[in-house]
């Protein structure tokens, strides 16, 4: 007879079979843990060790984002920025249009065009270039450089950057008095927005429209535009918005003397930007609440919210707020007959509104000054 088959131990079997089912097992667990250690990894890596130009850029555009002024930002091209000494220029120019130094900023936005980014982001660029032209009150340069920038971003189909330039030049035309033009650039700027499905953007734009017919002297009109910017802002909850809007319409009525309603929508908007931690927003209302109690014959209660919106402006270096507020106050003790405050509060809004390159209303605020230094000096001869 052959030798016998060597016969196997079927517990053996059995147990090696689990081990190596086991074993399986854990280097597969093993696998994939390995497999999202390196991916958690490489995403803290990216957080870890990304530029800190470019960590510092993006929490500024977070800062910029949550601000809803008349004008248009167009800030998207600028969270792909991955070139850290552009992002580095574009937070200085940030930065320097902040402390309003926007001929500081105008020279590190053109540096970033220098370094020949994609045609969205110098567009994008170029649309803070305009800007800063008009904050300075260049508004011819201003006019040419929006102009440009639409014609380029017809011609690339950038449909983005189109919107915000034409309400931009808009409010170019605006602040140069030239009213029904700024009104036709805005009724584009809206069809604009429509195209591209941008509510916000169209909301903005019908409530720069009504700011260009109440500064045309037709406060009636100018509220049917800010009515449907606050209608689009309620509905898609852009609180921002919502106050702006809220402190348009309380200044409309009360250009139309209706003091009381122009109260209640003042009161709201303060209401709202305190609850949403809107500082600016705060700043406007108290202006816009201390205003409308100047209608009101209550001079003493102007004087607290001035001084309350004074003290946030000051809070966060809004030297533009300031010196409207200072303005604000010196025409209350104008009528006050406390031509020496009147005189003080005035200086104080010139030398503001000249750190901010406002020349316009520098002179208007230096004629106020003017007329209380006559009445001074009248009544100190008698």
């Amino acid at each position: 007879m052959g030798m016998s088959a060597k016969k196997r131990n079927p517990k053996k079997k059995e147990l090696t079979g689990k081990f190596y089912t086991k074993w399986g097992f854990w280097v597969g667990v093993g696998g994939v843990i390995v497999a999202i250690i390196l991916s958690v990894g490489f995403g803290l890596r990216d957080v870890i060790f990304k530029d800190p130009e470019i960590k510092e850029l993006r929490k500024e555009l977070g800062y910029l984002e949550r601000l809803s002024p008349g004008y248009q930002l167009h800030l998207g091209p600028f969270y792909r920025t991955e070139d850290p000494v552009l992002a580095k220029l574009l937070f200085t120019g940030f930065q320097s249009m902040k402390g309003h130094k926007y001929g500081e900023a105008i020279g590190y936005f053109r540096s970033g065009i220098e370094l020949e980014p994609d045609s969205i982001t110098k567009a994008a660029l170029l649309n803070f270039i305009g800007l800063c032209q008009m904050k300075k009150g260049d508004l011819e340069q201003a006019e040419i450089t929006y102009l440009g920038l639409i014609s380029d971003c017809e011609k690339y189909g950038f449909e983005k950057t189109l919107a915000a330039s034409l309400n931009n030049l808009g409010l170019v035309y605006r602040i140069w008095g030239k009213y029904k033009k700024a009104i036709e650039v805005y009724d584009k700027a809206i069809q604009q927005y429509e195209k591209i499905n941008d509510l916000e953007g169209k909301a903005s734009a019908l409530g720069n429209i009504g700011v260009a017919f109440r500064s045309s002297g037709e406060p009636q009109i100018a509220l049917s535009y800010y009515e449907r910017s606050l209608e689009i802002a309620r509905k898609r909850k852009f609180r921002v918005l919502e106050v702006n809007q809220l402190i348009n319409i309380g200044n409309a009525y009360g250009d139309l003397w209706e003091y009381t309603k122009a109260m209640s929508y003042q009161q709201e908007a303060l209401h709202i930007s305190k609850k949403i931690k809107d500082i600016e927003g705060q700043i406007k209302s108290l202006a816009g609440v201390g205003d409308t109690y100047v209608g009101l014959d209550s001079l003493e209660k102007v004087l607290i919210s001035y001084n309350e919106g004074l003290g946030l402006a000051v809070s966060i270096g809004d030297f533009e707020m300031q010196a409207v507020i200072y303005g604000n106050k010196g025409r209350v003790h104008f009528i006050k007959d406390e031509y020496g405050e009147a005189i003080s509060c005035g200086e104080r809004a010139i030398a503001l509104f000249e750190r901010i390159g406002d020349s316009a209303r520098a002179a208007q605020t230096r004629q106020n000054v003017n007329k209380a230094k006559i009445e001074l000096n009248l009544n100190s001869t008698y």
